[in-house]
């Protein structure tokens, strides 16, 4: 199909180039312009013209008078009726290769599409394995936000309890100190309580002392009475 559309443009094309300047765009050159045969030129040409109902010019004869050649010779004869027969032949040539790159054409079509129905099963598969990921992404989504959720709540009651934690320490040292200090007070209130204990005895044992002194004299100034008054 491909190769009928090209065939059909380039007739069109050559026809233009000839009515445009037949001197200038002979059938050779339009077949050198575009890398054919003129013989497969001659055919298509023709063929088109019959499908269309073109009246068919003696395809490859010039309008003008100056490029119109001299009628063949009697010996020419034998090579002017070959020419058709040639051109069947080039004709049936160009139908096979024709055939033959229609039929790797469709080849290669259906390797294609099987190429194609393959990348289809694929991309669908593809398209499922990107469904089931964006469900796992949204679920993993929604467990990190219950992860995070749960790990901001336990970071907030482990900073309380670090905060009470640190307050309790903060207690503790502060009834430490307090009891140091009242520990270390009773410490200097036992020293002092010791001292007046000593102090106390050695007054009393002053006292006792005193006493014994003022018994003593005492008895020797009554007995010194008692010498005096035997004396007198």
């Amino acid at each position: 199909m491909a190769e009928q559309r090209n065939w059909d443009q380039i007739c069109a094309t050559a026809e233009k180039l000839r009515a445009s300047d037949e001197k200038k765009w002979t059938w050779g050159n339009i077949a050198a312009e575009f890398g054919v045969t003129e013989g497969n030129l001659y055919y298509h040409v023709s063929k088109r013209r019959e499908e269309n109902g073109t009246p068919n010019k003696s395809v490859g004869t010039s309008k003008n008078p100056q490029d119109t050649k001299p009628s063949p010779q009697p010996q020419n004869v034998e090579k002017t009726e070959s020419e058709p027969q040639e051109l069947k032949s080039i004709a049936a040539e160009h139908i096979e290769k024709t055939e033959t790159i229609d039929v790797f054409w469709k080849g290669r079509l259906n390797g294609i599409l099987d190429e194609k129905d393959a990348m289809q099963k694929e991309l669908k598969e593809v398209l499922k394995l990107y469904e089931d990921l964006k469900k796992a992404n949204e679920l993993f989504a929604k467990e990190h936000i219950a992860e995070t959720k749960l790990r901001l709540e336990t970071e907030n009651a482990l900073k309380l309890s670090q905060d009470q934690l640190q307050s309790r320490d903060e207690d503790y040292n502060t009834l430490l100190n307090e009891f140091n200090a009242i520990t270390e007070k009773n410490h200097e209130l036992e020293h002092d309580l010791r001292k007046m204990h000593i102090n106390v005895r050695a007054a009393e044992e002053t006292a006792a002392k005193e006493r014994e002194h003022r018994l003593e004299l005492q008895g020797r100034s009554q007995a010194l009475g008692t010498a005096l008054k035997s004396v007198l």
